[in-house]
């Protein structure tokens, strides 16, 4: 998982492109530490429940998609190439 930037509009979308592309490691890995018995196990079953979420997913894939725009935009902007 990558932190987020206070000023990068794209650290956010990097962000959130890294949980999108590692989905199903995060669900395993949380499914994993959930079936262990200490103080994380709580906290991944919590997480894990969050993550299954429909409307998780769906404003995942749409800060995803809006987060894309402004980062297209931004890096035009800092005259960086984005191919």
């Amino acid at each position: 998982m990558k932190k987020w930037s206070n000023i990068r509009w794209d650290s956010r979308w990097s962000s959130i492109n890294a949980l999108i592309e590692n989905y199903k490691s995060l669900l395993i890995s949380l499914e994993e530490l959930g079936n262990e018995d200490d103080e994380r196990s709580v906290d991944a079953r919590g997480l894990l429940l969050a993550l299954k979420l429909p409307k998780f997913i769906i404003t995942l894939f749409i800060v995803h998609k809006i987060f894309g725009i402004i980062r297209i935009l931004s890096d035009q902007l800092k005259g960086k190439s984005i191919i």
